[in-house]
């Protein structure tokens, strides 16, 4: 197994890997500890031992093992551990393919080029575990720190074996030497050097540490001054002939460590802690030795004596004199005079100077354990000189000031201070402040790092607001009017007022500062000081009004000197106000106003004091702040004209015109030229500033808003474009300026609320169109060894953290470019992306020009920070989703090695989860956008079949899925997984799913127990805990992967055949159901829950929005999962099919207890509505298939309506629509099988239904498919029959009195508009079964204008829709069946209201009079089914007004002669078609042919495609072979509904004939009132126009109905009769089918003789008709009605004998009885048309 790195553990104890558990870490402490003590020791000499142990291993290969055996000499290291070290190098730092290590290692260059990558690695190595021991050493004793008693238990369980193995290192490696396998070449014995030194300064700072908590006694400390002393401090080293420049600085460190560690040794801390007690030195350990007669310290101080002047000797030396000088009391008399000696060789060294320069020096210029103890001891060896010895004698005072600035960044040395009021820091600086303002500079230099911290902030105040003295340069103005004082030469006394800056106060409006009369001053040399205290914050405003009204320039010294005052001034009070803004600001105004000043008076200087204006700038951008109120300090900014504003009004970002203001003329004039940016970095400052937070100030719209926009486009476009091209005094600053920039670009483009906003489109323009593009993508470039070599210091310069961050902010500013970016053009920055190449340097291949996109992915190699491959994986997945190019072809050879790279980390125990979240979303978003990205990524290969039963396609072994599937089996859990990851993981499957990757999923499927470990989550249920975000968070992935599982599950079944499915999966599914699972997740979506520890009870969560939008996932997935699983072919492996009734009641009884839940929830989670719309969704679906019915069911619907009521109407229409739908489909199931309802529910809707309605007026503007109110009107004509007999009916409607009139409206709404047509069609639908129902809803309709509506709006709707080109659109189809439903609902009204409606019956006949006789055309109406049903509607509506045929003559005589002429034709063309099947099957085939029917199943292909040819006629000529035509639903349709029509014809043609039984009993009839309707021929019918319809049409309307009879499959011969006495078979759908049209084909024939009989005697009474005719009519009805009579005669006798009367008792199905009165029924009616033919031949004929 291959051992944790020291790399990787030192990311573990940084926090910055998946482990953070303390136990777990603790246990990486363990298995490492013999490696961390150890230290470099642990690694070994190269044996004999070991390589013969591994020449004798059978695991190593032979090419492998030569260059292990090569490491091992190279680097001079054992060679078990050289295996080892290759084996953590390929996982960690090599940048290359697996399997192309074995042919770099047998090329020479490349064998060469590994060996060189190894050693830096293992240099790395060595460092790293030096480090890690040193981050214990450091943080094990701070109460602060997260691990701190995990180091501890470590470091105590080591005890002293630590600091032991240290001093061994120590003396072993100061004094080793280059190994001769590195004296090849002088860069390697200087690579060589600087690790030594390296390694060096890590033990020695180890060291340090260990000191600061243990005690080092006197032979120790004795031992140790020797050993540096040998080693001259770190200078005498043995290979310093290879040291370079560039070492000195760790060289210069390496001494200051080991003067650190000194005088540690010598226990500063208690000479510190106990000044002022004399008698407390005697305890100290080295005094004792002196008081007991030891010769240790005698010999310490003795070759103390000896040291040579070197400065990093200094701090010692004066250690050992305060240690020698202290334990004296006050007065008494020293007797070792030798600490004056060395305290003396200490100043002279410059032992504070020395000190100073090491604490800026880089190595302790940041946060870190070893920097922090050195600013201790520093500062406590200079508080310790200022108490015991005179300031004076110590030398420069600002040399001391300097070293409590720097030393006061410690946290704990700034509460010291303000804690001790003797200590020497303290009076140190009481001392400059009495000198105030002399040294002032200096001063308040010191107290900024105490203004920094917020506890301090007040402290600092106070010891500014009273100076107890004015102090000045004696001049003779200043000792004007002054005499003695009287006690001594130096004293003198004020005589009269001194007022200073008297006219900068008039100016300002304030009081000078004034010296009193009596004030007595100290003279000092050139120096005077005044007793007299004051505000320094007052005097700091009248020297800033003073400043603006001098003339001086850079040649004054005077002004110069104020200047930088002034500038340190401004800084402190920006430092006071950033922390506590509402206390001081008060105090501050005036100083804060003549800020503003300087900027407008200053600039114009010739040579313009750039800091003053810079630190003005930062005391400005406080105030600008939001919570400062900063809209108002933002214009007094923009008043002064410094800043940039707009020339112009702002139209669009691509065009705003900019003037640079006094800024930009600094910018270009002075700081450019110069290479310093103190006032552009001071104005990024104020950017950033105003917009932090969630940049409420900056409105567009304001003229502030316009000037801070102006600023934001002068940045942008003027700086960031062009500062990569600017000179720079310091590399530092150019890193720092593009980081603001970039920090600037990176907050505009996260406003959370003004996405919209001029400022986000104008940084999103820049960066995609304009100059920005290169600038942000340079900072890309920056090269992973760049950051590896700047992450890999143990300390952190400003450039370094400048270049790191930078190169963060630039991975987010693009990634958010490119997500803000609008239209699908291809941008600057996308071409700039696809083409642009940087240089990065590779180790061992020089500079070398690559793709940016390989740049990009090549940051995957840097492991120290996890931020960096992870901001960089962000944008690789930004760019695989809307960039245009293949980011695998941009990779190119280095794809390979990249993506190896990758996989690894993803595969890591330890690897940052973040981290692997993102690549794994790369992978996922590559499946639609990045084929080859994705292929190199899953890694699937075909497989070779090797090995019986395996599958097509396997996993290579880097192939990203192997980490995939190890998160899901509970065999390989890995360690440190958290929620979300596994979401991600689960994600990526749900994706290749969706694109059907079948390579990958069968590789996937074939692995062991794949869909028993991925599903597992499925069985058990999911514990919410809301109570915290992050448990939260976690529950919302949780839930979140459930649904992704479900999601799976569902694309599997549903796209693999169903005997193709893995077995596995099948039984899955049926331990799911066993497990009761779908009860489970159903009542997951009912609530969030958690329970109590004992697991008992539960309670309600307070909703989160992230478990709400998780539950609405899971809503989604679950609805997936059922959806699929209850189709027809599939139900019974999810165990829904039908013989799991109990199942399915149970998911649907919960699906309504979640949807209730959900809508309740509502009120307080709007998304709550959107998880209640899918699961109504789901809820209908399973409806319609299952069919499932129950009364309690149809109220809780009810009651949920109810609940949705109470919401907005537009964010519930889906649920609205699901919900009616639902109703309707319950209650249609139910009247289907008859089924109770109760009426008093169902009219309680009409309530929910008129505030539906109602929303609808409101919103009739638009147009929705499936509207709720459309599928509302349905349910209302659905609940008609239910109700209409209930007594209720009409007063419920009463109550509702407005809901039919907002339905007329509506409706003549959306008529006029022509919109909607559903609701249209919806509505009429409503109107016709209401009007049908009762009368009282027919006269509420009448009443309340629907005739109107129908003639006069419904016309122009169908004028516009249907002869406007859209006749064969959809719509057409649509507003045909509107056009049908007013024909049934007119004629509906006509029969229900009678006479009242005629008239109105009228007007509509006479609107509509054009389209009425045409779809009385029988060419029309077999052109298409729809047509069809036109006509008989038609028919229908002059049926029912042929009743009223009287006013019809009356008032529309030309209608009424057309439509009844109409009518004539179209029953003899009905006739002729009916009589002749070839004609039907023509019809129907060309129905088929012109694609107005679709293919129905199985029916002959090439049947569907046989030729049709049309001919003039409009009939068709096809094959003969056409039997199969008569089996089509289609035909069946048309031939009953031709035989409908044709009926409706001949009854509303019965009503224009003589009343036949008036003829058979007195013969009379009135021959005026019944002209003759068929001409008294007998010529045969036809579907031309042409012929004129006879009595023949009547004769062969008999014969065609008896030829129906005889194929009715019962009347067939031979058919055996059923027993009487035996009940009869249950009757199926086709018997029914066959006894209702042999109904109606009986009572077609009962029409048609009724109709020939009149007509005839019509004639025969008729004395104009000749003689002749009459005899010839007599004769051919003669014989028609004998044929007649005799096939149906025929008819009868073969009919099967009705059961007796005692067998009837035994029918017992419903339907059973149903068809035996049915046939009863059609029995009757036969005899009842033969009696009838048989007494009218006797009567007329004989």
């Amino acid at each position: 197994m291959v051992e944790c790195s020291n790399q990787l553990l030192w990311t573990i104890l940084l926090g910055r890997s998946a482990i953070v558990d303390r136990d777990e870490i603790l246990k990486q402490l363990k298995s490492k500890s013999d490696h961390l003590l150890k230290g470099l020791a642990y690694y070994k000499k190269p044996s004999p031992a070991a390589e013969k142990k591994l020449k004798t291993s059978k695991d190593i290969r032979q090419k492998r093992l030569e260059f292990v055996f090569a490491i091992s000499k190279h680097l001079d290291l054992d060679q078990e551990q050289s295996l080892q070290l290759l084996q953590m190098f390929l996982i960690d730092a090599y940048r290359g393919s697996w399997k192309e290590i074995g042919s770099k290692i047998g090329n020479e260059f490349e064998r060469h080029s590994l060996l060189q990558q190894i050693q830096s690695y293992y240099f790395s190595e060595r460092l790293y575990a030096l480090r890690c021991l040193k981050h214990l050493l450091g943080y094990w004793q701070d109460p602060n720190h997260p691990y701190r008693e995990v180091y501890s238990n470590f470091l105590e369980s080591a005890g002293d074996m630590v600091v032991k193995e240290l001093w061994c290192q120590y003396k072993e490696y100061s004094r080793s030497e280059v190994p001769s396998s590195a004296q090849q070449s002088l860069e390697t014995e200087s690579q060589w050097t600087i690790q030594n030194l390296k390694e060096q300064c890590e033990l020695l700072e180890s060291i340090l540490l260990y000191y600061k908590d243990y005690i080092m006694h006197v032979p120790e400390l004795l031992e140790i001054t020797k050993l540096f002393h040998e080693r001259g401090f770190g200078q005498n080293q043995v290979t310093r002939a290879n040291i370079f420049p560039e070492s000195k600085p760790i060289l210069n460190h390496l001494s200051f460590l080991c003067s650190m560690i000194l005088v540690e040794g010598m226990d500063l801390e208690l000479l510190y802690t106990s000044h002022g007690k004399p008698q407390e030195y005697k305890e100290h350990f080295i005094l004792k030795d002196f008081s007991s007669g030891g010769t240790k310290g005698r010999q310490l101080e003795g070759l103390l004596c000896t040291w040579s002047e070197s400065s990093y000797q200094a701090p010692v030396l004066l250690t050992w004199a305060l240690l020698k000088y202290l334990p004296y009391r006050e007065g008494e008399e020293v007797e070792d005079e030798s600490w004056k000696a060395l305290g003396d060789r200490a100043l002279n060294m410059d032992v504070f100077g020395y000190l100073l320069a090491s604490l800026k020096d880089p190595f302790c210029s940041v946060e870190r354990p070893v920097a922090s103890v050195c600013k201790v001891i520093s500062l406590h060896l200079m508080s310790l000189a200022v108490e015991t010895f005179s300031e004076e004698s110590l030398g420069n005072s600002e040399v001391l000031l300097a070293i409590e600035s720097e030393a006061f960044t410690h946290p704990r040395l700034m509460l010291e201070f303000w804690r001790e009021d003797e200590s020497g820091a303290r009076l140190l600086l009481n001392s400059a402040i009495s000198r105030f303002p002399m040294q002032l500079k200096q001063t308040l230099t010191t107290l900024l790092p105490l203004a920094a911290d917020p506890s301090s902030v007040h402290e600092v105040y106070r010891l500014l607001a009273s100076v107890p003295f004015y102090t000045e340069t004696a001049t003779e103005q200043s000792l004007k009017n002054c005499t003695d004082y009287g006690e001594g030469d130096n004293l003198l006394v004020l005589t009269k007022p001194r007022v200073l800056y008297l006219e900068d106060a008039k100016r300002l409006g304030s009081r000078p500062l004034v010296i009193p009369e009596g004030t007595v001053a100290q003279v000092s040399g050139d120096l005077v000081r005044w007793q007299h205290p004051f505000s320094a914050w007052e005097w700091f405003t009248l020297m800033c009004a003073s400043l603006l009204n001098m003339g001086g320039g850079a040649n004054d010294p005077s002004f110069t000197s104020s200047i930088e005052d002034a500038t340190v001034a401004a800084r402190l009070v920006a430092q006071i106000l950033k922390h506590d803004f509402a206390t001081f600001i008060t105090e501050f105004q005036p100083l804060v106003s003549l800020y503003h000043s300087v900027l407008q008076r200053f600039y114009a200087l010739p040579s313009p004091p750039a800091d003053f204006i810079a630190a003005c700038l930062e005391c400005i951008a406080v105030t600008t702040r939001p919570e400062n109120q900063g809209r108002k300090a933002w214009t007094l900014l923009a008043r002064t004209g410094f800043t940039p504003y707009l020339l112009s009004s702002v139209s669009s970002v691509e065009s705003v015109s900019v003037a640079p203001g006094h800024y930009g003329q600094l910018l270009n004039v002075w700081e450019r030229p110069r290479g310093v940016y103190p006032i552009t970095t001071a104005m990024l400052d104020l950017l950033l500033t105003i917009v932090e937070g969630k940049g409420e100030e900056v409105q567009d719209g304001e003229e502030a808003g316009g000037d801070q926009l102006a600023c934001v486009v002068f940045a942008l476009r003027e700086v960031f474009t062009c500062c990569h091209k600017w000179r720079y005094r310091l590399t530092e600053d150019r890193d720092k300026m593009c980081c603001k920039l970039l920090q600037l670009c990176h907050k505009l483009l996260t406003f959370s609320e003004s996405s919209k906003s001029k400022l986000v489109l104008l940084v999103t323009h820049f960066l995609l169109h304009s100059g920005g593009v290169k600038a942000v993508l340079s900072r890309l470039c920056v090269g992973v060894d760049t950051i590896n070599e700047l992450t890999s210091l143990d300390y952190s310069t400003v450039q370094s953290t400048c270049v790191v961050e930078t190169l963060k902010l630039a991975f987010q500013v693009i990634d958010l470019a490119l997500q803000h970016k609008k239209d699908q053009s291809n941008t600057p920055l996308e071409k700039a992306l696809a083409t642009f190449s940087g240089s990065l340097t590779s180790a061992g291949t020089g500079k070398e020009s690559i793709h940016i996109v390989t740049t990009i992915a090549s940051y995957c190699y840097h492991h120290v920070d996890p931020d960096i491959p992870t901001w960089a994986t962000n944008l690789l997945k930004r760019l695989a989703q809307v960039v245009p190019m293949s980011l695998f072809a941009c990779l190119g050879q280095d794809a390979v090695p990249i993506r190896d790279a990758y996989v690894r980390r993803l595969s890591s125990s330890v690897e940052d989860i973040e981290l692997k979240v993102a690549i794994l979303e790369l992978v996922t978003k590559s499946v639609d956008s990045q084929p080859g990205l994705l292929d190199l990524f899953l890694n699937v290969r075909a497989s070779d079949r090797s090995k019986p039963g395996e599958a097509d396609y396997v996993l290579d072994q880097e192939s990203c899925l192997h980490s995939i599937l190890r998160l899901f089996d509970p065999d390989k859990q890995v360690p440190h997984s958290t929620p979300r990851l596994q979401y991600t993981a689960v994600t990526l499957l749900a994706a290749l799913w969706k694109v059907r990757h079948d390579a990958a999923l069968c590789a996937v499927r074939a692995q062991k127990s794949f869909w028993r470990s991925l599903t597992k989550k499925l069985f058990s249920r999911v514990r919410v805990d809301a109570s915290e975000k992050s448990k939260a968070e976690s529950s919302a992935y949780e839930l979140d992967i459930c649904s992704q599982l479900m999601q799976i599950v569902a694309m599997e079944m549903y796209y693999v055949v169903s005997d193709k499915v893995d077995k596995d999966l099948i039984d899955v599914l049926k331990d799911f159901s066993k497990a009761d699972g779908y009860r489970t997740w159903t009542k997951h979506l009912e609530s969030l829950v958690t329970t109590d520890s004992s697991g008992l009870t539960t309670k309600p969560l307070p909703l989160s929005p992230v478990l709400v939008e998780a539950q609405l996932n899971l809503a989604r997935g679950w609805k997936s999962m059922l959806v699929v699983g209850s189709m027809d072919h599939l139900d019974s492996v999810f165990q829904l099919s039908s013989s799991n009734v109990n199942t399915r009641m149970d998911i649907l009884d919960g699906l309504l207890r979640a949807l209730e839940s959900q809508v309740k929830a509502g009120t307080e989670h709007p998304k709550s509505l959107a998880i209640a719309t899918e699961l109504s969704a789901l809820y209908l679906i399973l409806v319609k298939k299952w069919s499932s019915f129950k009364e309690d069911t149809v109220n809780r619907l009810g009651r949920i309506l109810q609940l949705i009521g109470q919401f907005s109407f537009v964010p519930t229409v889906q649920l609205q629509s699901h919900m009616y739908s639902s109703l309707l489909l319950l209650i249609r199931t139910a009247r289907q099988k008859e089924d109770h309802l109760e009426p008093r529910f169902l009219l309680s809707l009409i309530r929910q239904v008129d505030v539906c309605l109602q929303d609808h007026y409101q919103n009739i503007q638009t147009a929705a498919k499936n509207k709720p109110e459309t599928l509302a009107v349905y349910l209302m004509a659905e609940m008609v029959p239910c109700v209409s007999e209930n007594s209720q009916w009409l007063s419920t409607l009463k109550q509702h009195s407005l809901l039919m009139k907002k339905m007329i409206r509506s409706l003549d709404e959306h008529l006029k508009m022509g919109t909607d047509e559903e609701f249209v069609e919806a509505v009429l639908s409503f109107f016709l079964a209401a009007s049908a129902a009762n009368t009282g809803a027919a006269k509420a309709l009448l009443v309340n204008g629907i005739a109107q509506v129908m003639s006069a709006s419904l016309c122009k709707a169908l004028d516009v829709m249907l002869y406007t080109g859209v006749q064969q659109s959809r719509q057409a189809s649509e507003w045909g069946r509107i056009w049908q439903l007013a024909l049934k609902l007119s004629a509906t009204l006509l029969n229900t209201l009678g006479h009242a409606y005629v008239q109105f019956a009228l007007d509509f006949v006479g609107v509509y009079d054009g389209k009425l006789l045409k779809a009385l055309d029988v060419l029309h109406c077999v052109r298409d089914l729809g047509s069809l049903s036109e006509t008989r509607a038609v028919c229908h509506l002059v049926f029912q007004l042929s009743h009223y045929k009287s006013q019809w003559q009356f008032a529309l005589p030309a209608q009424h002669r057309e439509l009844l002429r109409a009518v004539i034709q179209l029953s003899g063309s009905c006739v002729a078609v009916l009589s002749k099947r070839a004609t039907l099957k023509r019809a129907v085939k060309t129905m088929y042919a012109s694609g107005l029917l679709p293919p129905e199943q199985g029916l002959p292909g090439d049947r569907k495609a046989s030729k049709v040819v049309i001919v003039a006629t409009g009939g068709v000529e096809c094959e003969d072979d056409d039997a199969w035509v008569t089996t089509t639903a289609a035909y069946q349709e048309l031939h009953n509904g031709l035989i409908s029509i044709l009926t409706l014809c001949l009854a509303t043609l019965r009503l224009y004939s003589p009343c036949l039984e008036d003829l058979l009993l007195d013969g009379k009839v009135d021959l005026a009132e019944y002209p003759p309707l068929y001409a008294l021929t007998f010529i045969p019918p036809s579907v031309d126009y042409a012929t004129p319809s006879s009595l023949a049409t009547l004769t062969v309307c008999l014969s065609t109905g008896l030829a129906m009879i005889k194929m009715d499959p019962g009347c067939k011969v031979g058919t055996p009769s059923r027993s009487p006495v035996k009940s009869p078979p249950p009757a199926s759908s086709r018997d029914l089918a066959s006894v209702q049209k042999r109904a109606e084909v009986l009572c077609l024939l009962e029409h048609a003789i009724i109709v020939l009989l009149s007509q005839a005697t019509r004639y025969l009474v008729d004395p104009s008709v000749d003689p002749h005719a009459k005899q010839i009519l007599k004769k051919e009805l003669a014989n028609e009605l004998e044929h007649f009579c005799q096939e149906l005669i025929l008819s009868l006798t073969r009919k099967a004998g009705v059961p007796s009367p005692g067998s009837s008792n035994i029918l017992k199905t419903p339907s059973a009885g149903l068809l035996h009165e049915s046939r009863s029924g059609a029995l009757l009616a036969e005899q009842r048309i033969f009696k009838l033919a048989e007494l009218f031949a006797k009567q007329f004929l004989k």
